[in-house]
């Protein structure tokens, strides 16, 4: 048996260890041939209310906790939903996504049961997963933009790029890289209204080829991962699949035809091209930016959500905020922009196309001043922005279609070969089309001129 240990006092220090608060702790002083290591942590301190921990392998990582949960969960009784798929083995602990009061938190969670279980997305932490400590989701490590990340026009000097990436950096909850840190507005919320008397609609799964049925699924994952789909126990079914974008990429499209026909139609007017060109007098400088698919960055209500449910030939769910595809989706669109836009663009700085911004001035100043006040309000309505699609201090831009600068506006290179390779009429609705086509483009030369 060992021999016991006598300690040569007691010591009280401040500590700072790895992601905890500093805190003071006491320590007993023990001669140093006594052990190994030079300082043993015993229960005292892993025990503390605010120290979570968990293990990796032979290390315990600690992170510190946050103590309002407990009082939300004890108080509102609310369980943790998981948000994605997760195996745990008897006994095994891990972080788990889950999503508690409005926040997406990290859960170490241990499976206390005797037999492997499976929790699914949607599924509340509840009875059959035991043994939680509920921890305060780490905060994401959100990467500063850098130079390389923005795309400027030829003559923006060094100073400007590091004032412009100053500027990015002070609104980085702007700009989304991920779902994830994709927006979330509080302007608005969209509702699905349904036409008295009309019955649930639902249609059955679409079949899919291997590849486009493999990327839809993964499409899914991401967005229950996102928090933007979740399950559903709805009557409503409408099918999902996948279109190719121009660099092959899969995007999810729900066929919401049949729940289109008995959806109440809302009015709101769609943005005037015309009026956009009226604005451009005097701009010798253009900023363009892209909503990270602004859809879905509008929450929709709690009636509409059921309606949203699709079917795959795989699993169900419905969505959490608006879908493409959506009836009325373009006009709550047209409109939350226009709230959240509109004052700037009264003040001439900048127009806007549905999620196509596009921010203008004379000078480089003027146009920093204009970025800022975009940001604030984009900010404040809790929108965000696709930085890849973005571009900075442009003498000429490309912008629906179109080539805008130094006082012209013509068609871009795609426009104009739409003309060129336009079929020989053969009947007199076709000729309609060719002379509509054409005069639209007489008016804009006109009206630039």
């Amino acid at each position: 048996m060992d021999s016991a240990v006598t300690s040569l006092g007691e010591v009280t220090e401040s500590v700072i260890f790895e992601k905890l608060l500093p805190r003071e702790l006491s320590f007993r002083v023990v001669p140093d041939d006594a052990q190994d290591t030079d300082v043993i942590l015993g229960r005292p301190f892993t025990d503390a209310p605010d120290v979570a921990y968990h293990r990796v392998g032979n290390e315990l990582i600690f992170e510190q906790m946050d103590e309002s949960m407990f009082v939300a969960i004890n108080e509102k009784g609310i369980k943790p939903v998981c948000l994605r798929k997760t195996k745990l083995e008897p006994d095994e602990v891990k972080f788990i996504s889950t999503r508690f009061d409005n926040t997406d938190r990290e859960l170490p969670v241990r499976n206390e049961c005797e037999k492997t279980i499976q929790i699914s997305e949607g599924q509340k932490i509840c009875k059959r997963v035991c043994g939680i400590d509920e921890v305060l989701k780490m905060e994401m490590r959100v990467e500063p933009i850098v130079e390389s990340e923005i795309n400027v026009g030829d003559k923006v000097t060094s100073e400007q790029k590091c004032e412009l990436v100053e500027i990015l950096n002070d609104y980085r909850d702007c700009i989304a890289n991920n779902l994830l840190e994709l927006g979330k507005t509080n302007v608005t919320k969209m509702d699905v209204d349904i036409v008295e008397g009309a019955k649930p609609v639902s249609g059955k799964p679409f079949k899919l080829n291997m590849k486009d049925r493999a990327d839809l699924n993964e499409i899914i994952d991401q967005y229950r991962e996102a928090g933007i789909v979740t399950e559903t126990q709805s009557e409503f079914a409408s099918p999902a699949f996948v279109v190719r974008k121009s660099d092959g990429s899969a995007r999810m499209v729900v066929d919401y035809r049949r729940l289109n026909k008995i959806t109440k139609t809302i009015n709101y007017p769609i943005p005037d091209f015309d009026s956009l060109l009226e604005r451009l007098s005097g701009a010798k400088l253009f900023i363009t930016l892209d909503l990270a698919q602004g859809y879905l960055q509008i929450p929709l209500t709690e009636s509409a959500k059921e309606k949203t449910a699709f079917i795959t030939e795989d699993q169900t769910g419905q969505f959490e905020r608006a879908m493409f595809g959506l009836a009325n989706a373009p006009k709550v669109f047209a409109k939350l922009m226009n709230k959240v836009l509109g004052p700037a663009q009264k003040k001439g700085m900048v127009f806007h196309f549905f999620d196509d911004i596009c921010i203008y001035a004379k000078n480089w100043r003027e146009l920093m001043r204009n970025l800022i006040e975009v940001l604030k309000a984009l900010r404040d309505a809790g929108l965000t922005l696709n930085l890849k699609k973005c571009f900075f201090g442009m003498d000429i831009i490309t912008y629906l279609g179109y080539v805008l600068g130094n006082g012209v506006i013509k068609p871009g290179e795609r426009k104009i070969k739409a003309i060129e390779e336009y079929p020989v009429p053969t009947n007199v609705h076709e000729i309609r089309r060719f002379l509509g086509l054409a005069g639209f483009f007489s008016e804009i030369h006109t009206k630039v001129c």
